[in-house]
């Protein structure tokens, strides 16, 4: 599976949060690919408070084959001493297709060519299917602990 990935303008930030995301015909977007509202809203706000947008805004993972968005990405910020942290998701009819791989190996791909050199994920220990596929991409599970809101949480990280 090859993914692209298409970071989202300023512009397509606001469109996202009005509901309204106009993306390029014939370009088929799969429920739940968009990233979440709280994502988007986050990026829009840190950018338009001057923040870096290359760090912030959330890229959309588009199908090289048939141009459909199935995911999204995001760094969570700007690096700090050479790590950053990301998420993603796949749509729910994407899974279990090896799309999770690609987004995570394309996005660790982009974070080198930007002088990252440790990628970090948090994922809920739950999620079993986020860890496999993380560490399928070469992440390390380095600690685990309790979230805020208690959830147990693991912390994986891929050196660049």
């Amino acid at each position: 599976m090859r993914i692209t990935l298409q970071q989202l303008t300023p512009a397509q930030l606001r469109e996202c949060i009005e509901g309204r995301l106009s993306m390029p015909a014939p370009l088929t977007v799969h429920d739940g690919a968009i990233p979440p509202p709280f994502v988007i809203e986050r990026a829009r706000s840190r950018i338009e408070a001057g923040a870096p947008p290359q760090w912030w805004a959330p890229f959309l993972a588009v199908d090289a084959a048939s141009g459909a968005v199935v995911g999204g990405c995001a760094f969570k910020g700007p690096p700090r001493d050479g790590r950053v942290e990301f998420l993603y998701g796949v749509a729910r009819d994407c899974r279990r297709q090896g799309i999770g791989g690609a987004i995570v190996r394309t996005l660790a791909a982009l974070a080198r060519t930007r002088g990252v050199v440790e990628l970090v994920a948090e994922i809920e220990q739950a999620n079993v299917w986020s860890a496999r596929t993380v560490a399928q991409c070469g992440f390390v599970r380095a600690t685990a602990f309790a979230a805020g809101d208690g959830a147990m949480v693991e912390r994986w990280v891929l050196v660049c």
